[in-house]
């Protein structure tokens, strides 16, 4: 009887420990999106390792300078990864209307808040940027337009420099 209780528990504990042993994480997929054009979107990619036999939702908490509902449209702190799916992507596109800031470009902080799984500490955290569709040093004389060109490589940024007088600004 007592090799039997050893078997058991031990079954018992293994069992449980496949169970939760999902480790959740977080990456910006798509670090930089901006708002020239009709909006070039943000994507951050949550993912899980471990089982994928069901659902598994997942919490979200979202910081940074921009503002939802200014810069971007609010996302839900809440998302469900899909049975058989091992991550989901949460896309943002930038609001094109939201007024453009001087200096440093708006963030985006999507972190993973804690729920029935285990938070990969190393990627628990992701920062996205919002490029304006212009930048601007304050003065009339000059502007400097920016839109991503995406290549078999990734994607890149392409800067628009004015001149004045045939001479780069």
């Amino acid at each position: 009887m007592k090799t039997l209780r050893v078997a058991l528990s031990f079954f018992f504990i293994f069992n449980v420990s496949l169970l939760r042993a999902v480790d959740v994480s977080v990456v910006a997929s798509d670090a930089w999106g901006n708002k020239f054009g009709s909006g070039d979107p943000i994507a951050f990619t949550v993912a899980r390792t471990g089982s994928t036999a069901s659902a598994l939702t997942v919490n979200l908490s979202v910081s940074g300078s921009a503002t939802p509902g200014t810069d971007y449209p609010a996302i839900s702190s809440t998302l469900t990864i899909a049975a058989g799916q091992a991550s989901r992507v949460v896309t943002i596109t930038p609001d094109i209307a939201a007024p453009d800031r001087v200096g440093t470009p708006p963030n985006i902080v999507v972190n993973v808040a804690a729920g029935s799984y285990i938070i990969d500490t190393s990627k628990a955290t992701a920062t996205a940027y919002i490029a304006p569709s212009s930048y601007s040093s304050g003065g009339e004389d000059m502007q400097i337009q920016m839109r991503k060109v995406t290549t078999t490589s990734g994607g890149n940024y392409e800067l628009q420099i004015p001149q004045r007088n045939g001479a780069d600004i």
